[in-house]
Order: C-alpha cells, then structure tokens, then sequence
C-alpha cells in the first residue's frame, strides 16, 4: 500500500520536477557558456534603477547625485520593481535576478499541470506526455529563454499568468472532476491573487481576463445545466464565494499599484493602439516611425507560428499544433475552448494594434501554443504507443500507416525542439555579445574624457545609451529624448567635459520628424562636434561650445 502511494506521488510529481531541474540545467549551461549579466538596451536597467530608487524612497536613504533614474513616473506598474526589491534588502542586488531566473525555471512546470487540467478526457499517460511536451517546447522558444535570463517583466508575467489559470481549472474544474464537489475556494482565491501579480507585473497580462472571464461562465454555466447539486440553491453556494474571493485577491495583488499611485507622479502614459496598424507594415508613435517587413498581424499571429531564427516557434511543430487544436474541439468542452483560444487571439489582436513587433511580447499567448502542440504531439504518441503493444510480433513492428504517420510527427517534433535548442544557444549568444558592445561603446567613451585632459566629473548627453552609460561610469546623464533644449544648454554650461553618444544613423530614418531628432539637429547647429569613433550603432562625439 505504501510502495502504492509513493509511486502515485512520483507519477504525479515526478514529471514536474523533472522539467523544473532540467530548465535550471538549461539555464546554469547557458551563463557558463555565454556570459550575460541581464541588462540589455534601455528597460533592463530601467527596472533595476527604478527598483533601487524606490527601495531607497522605501529606507529613507538620499539618491545619488544625477539619478537616472527616480521612483516617481515608473514607465510600468511597480510589480516587477517589487520583485527586485529583495535583492537590495539583502545587500545583493543581483537576488531579484535570481528570482527572475526561478520564475523562469518554474513556468514550463506549472505549464505542464495546466496541460493536465485542460485536456481531461486524456488518459493519465496521454497527459503526462503531453504536459512534459508542452514544457519542454516552452523552455526551448528562444524568445521565452532569453527573456527569462534577462532582468525583464516578460517572464515573471507569464509565470504568474500561468499560474492563474492552473488555479482558476482547480477551482472550477471540468465537469468530470466536479461531481460532488464544491467550488475551491482557496484555489479561487489563488487565481485572483495570481492574476492580479500578473498584471502588477505587466499590464499587458490583463489580456488573460477575458479568457478567464469566459472560461468561468462557461463552467458555471454547465454546472447548473448538470445539476451538480441537489439543493434548490446549491449552485449559488457553489460559486458565489468562490467569485468573491477571486475577485478579493486581485483587489489585494493590485493594492500595491494603488498605494504607490496615491504617493507619486503617474508614469508615462500607456501606447497608442490603432485599428488601422492591425495591417501596416509602417506604423508611427511616441518611438518614432519604424516600417517593417511584415504586417503587424501577420508578425504576430503566423510569425510566432513558423519562425524559429527570431526566437518563435519552428514549422515542424505546425502539424501536432493542428492535432492539438483538433482534439481539444473533439472533446466538446466549450469552457476549455473559451479559455484558450481567446487567451491566443485576443492577445495577438491587441499586440497587432500597437507601434512595436516586439518578440517578447508574444510571450503572453506562447504558453497556449505549446500546450496545443503537447497534446497533438502526445496524441500521436499514444496512437504509436499503442499500435506498438497491439500489432508486436516475433519479427518486430507491423509498420501500418498510423505507425508511419505517427513516428513522422514525431521525428517533427523532434527537428523542432532541435532547431529550439539552437535559437536558444544563438540568443544567449547574442546578448552575451550585447555586453561586450556596450563595454566597447563606453570604453570609447572613457578614452574620449581621456582624451580631453580636463579635470571634473564627466557629462554626457546621450540618446538610446543613457541606461548602459550611467549603469558603467555613473555619471551625470542627460537623455535628450526626455528633455528639450534649454535642458540640454543648462547642462552643457557646466565647465566639465561632455561628450555625446547616440544611434546616429537611425536618427534620420527612424526618428525623422520627432521631437528627438529636432534636438540632435539643435545640438549639432550650437555645438562643436569632434567625432571620437563608432562602435557598433553608436557614436561617441566631443562637445565644445563654438
């Protein structure tokens, strides 16, 4: 009995665990082999700054002389500063990036036990294949590695998004499950609470509420057409105080918003969204105009599908995603297709309405992709598993075509995660490469102080390399994308040396017509330039009032 119960255990916790020791293995490889410190461009910093900033709003500790950064006007909801902020009370700065790295770790996991919820007329072998499947297609989608190793929003969101939805199947699970039972209300509370992180984290995952909004009516609805409880008003004890305490927990995972909103400026405001960029290659906002090779849509809803050298997913997954979507409409649970399809398409509708193709951003639906191609895949695997034990003989396997057919999917979906794995090693060779540039561009920028032979702290003027420069020298730092030019002459009257780094290329295709590029055209009219020399996309200038 008890050899029993210890092999259910592991049968139930095994394969989790399993996908969990594998990502951190993943991850440990990947920074030994290509190091990278998770800051790139100009959010990463972003979010470490304003974390510090607040914690020492928090402490009541002074802020540095010529901040970059502040705690007031956070550029998003303060959720992932929140989770950084541990870091700095231990005198370990680099502990919020741990945390980052264990989210990360855990999604494929908690990924495989919605898997099991989801597809419920699966037997226990179908859906363990299935759950590892879609873990492993997760963790091996280079935009979903590189982000978790980055000190990014992205991955926490979707750990945290994920998590929801297992808790909001466990509270109100499928009929199957559901006889003689109430409604978790503990579970309840843990979907509300979980999703309101999500948000706290990024706004962008209030895009699951629908999903979920419609999941629940959807299940609440069948419950009362099936009568799960006898009693006149059984339905209403089932699910009112499993509403209300979902409703209390995002109240409560929210609050830190809140609060934070009552005692500091508001941060910039949120994007544009157009209808019309839906189908343009070309698209304008507050970043200027960016044209692309491909419609906004297109990028983001066949793109993600079929694209695995920019870090998305590989076409040889195309066909077990097909099996994956068939099956769950074969199994008649309206609820379930409530849930996961507008979890993908009204994410991809939003994404395509706004200014960015931004790869990370995708990574909200990613997870309802790979679940759909873990239960094709695991699909055809069972049929194989199963012609295998029927049709053995003494000469070995009759190769039928359910055989043939299901070793060919399978072979894909092995090419796929082959091809996953190395997007994955290419990114993170890649931004271990970001690194070594912007070490270079502010090596160039030390040699050009250097140079000057003046004596003082070090000015700079800088667009699009603000966060790195201020992150390696900490100097004083003007961004000319955030201030006019009377800031920008104040700034330069000081008597030490100044020098200028900035894209300057893109400065004339990308921000043509901007408020930006009205300043750099200002600059150079009342300002003596001396070239330094360019690193990559950058270039380093001296300044010299004329």
């Amino acid at each position: 009995m008890t050899s029993q119960r210890a092999l259910g255990i592991a049968w139930r916790w095994g394969p989790p665990v399993l996908l969990i020791a594998l990502s951190s293995a993943l991850f440990a490889y990947l920074l030994a082999r290509f190091p990278y410190n998770g800051l790139y461009g100009q959010d990463a910093y972003a979010y470490f700054y304003q974390a510090e900033a607040l914690w020492r709003e928090l402490t009541g500790q002074p802020q540095p002389p010529f901040a970059l950064f502040s705690a007031n006007g956070l550029y998003w909801p303060v959720g992932y500063h929140l989770h950084l902020l541990p870091g700095f009370f231990l005198g370990w700065p680099e502990a919020g990036r741990v945390l980052t790295l264990a989210l990360a770790a855990l999604t494929p996991a908690v990924l495989y036990k919605v898997v099991g919820e989801l597809w419920h007329t699966a037997t226990t072998w179908e859906r363990t294949f299935a759950g590892l499947v879609s873990g492993a297609v997760l963790l091996l989608t280079g935009t979903y590695t590189r982000t978790g190793l980055s000190l990014m929003s992205d991955v926490p969101a979707v750990f945290w998004g994920v998590l929801s939805i297992y808790c909001c199947l466990r509270a109100w699970p499928p009929l199957e499950r559901a006889e003689g039972r109430r409604a978790g209300n503990l579970w309840a509370l843990g979907a509300g609470l979980s999703l309101g992180l999500a948000v706290l984290v990024r706004y962008s995952s209030a895009l699951l509420v629908p999903a979920v909004s419609l999941y629940v009516a959807a299940r609440l609805y069948s419950y009362r057409k099936h009568q799960l409880l006898q009693e006149a008003k059984g339905i209403q004890r089932l699910w009112q105080p499993a509403l209300l305490l979902a409703l209390v927990g995002v109240a409560v995972a929210l609050s830190p918003q809140v609060a934070y909103a009552l005692a500091h400026d508001p941060g910039p405001a949120l994007r544009a969204w157009s209808v019309e960029n839906l189908f343009s290659k070309t698209v304008t906002g507050p970043d200027g105009t960016s044209t692309f090779s491909q419609p906004m849509i297109v990028f983001y809803l066949l793109s993600t599908l079929a694209n695995v050298g920019t870090g998305f997913l590989s076409p040889f997954y195309l066909l077990s995603l097909a099996l994956g979507i068939w099956l769950l409409v074969r199994q008649s649970d309206l609820a379930v297709l409530l849930l996961l399809f507008p979890w993908w398409f009204i994410s991809v509708l939003a994404y395509s309405g706004t200014t960015y193709q931004a790869h990370r951003f995708a990574l909200t639906f990613m997870p309802a992709l790979a679940l759909l191609i873990g239960v094709g895949t695991s699909f055809v695997a069972s049929r194989l598993r199963e012609e295998v034990l029927r049709r053995r003989t003494v000469g070995g396997i009759q190769w039928g075509r359910t055989t043939t057919a299901a070793t060919l999917v399978l072979a894909c979906v092995g090419i796929g995660l082959v091809q996953g794995w190395r997007s994955v090693e290419q990114w993170a060779a890649t931004h271990s490469a970001f690194n070594e540039q912007e070490q270079q561009v502010v090596g160039l920028a030390r040699g050009t102080v250097a140079a000057t032979g003046e004596q003082g702290t070090p000015r700079a003027v800088s667009f699009g390399f603000s966060a790195p420069l201020y992150h390696y020298t900490h100097w004083p730092i003007l961004d000319f994308f955030l201030h006019d030019e009377a800031d920008i002459q104040q700034f330069l009257a000081a008597p030490e040396p100044h020098i200028l780094v900035l894209p300057e290329e893109s400065m004339s295709t990308q921000w043509a017509g901007t408020p930006s590029a009205a300043r750099w055209q200002w600059i150079q009219r009342n300002y003596k330039l001396t070239l330094q020399g360019t690193s990559g996309a950058f270039t380093v200038y001296r300044i010299d009032r004329r």
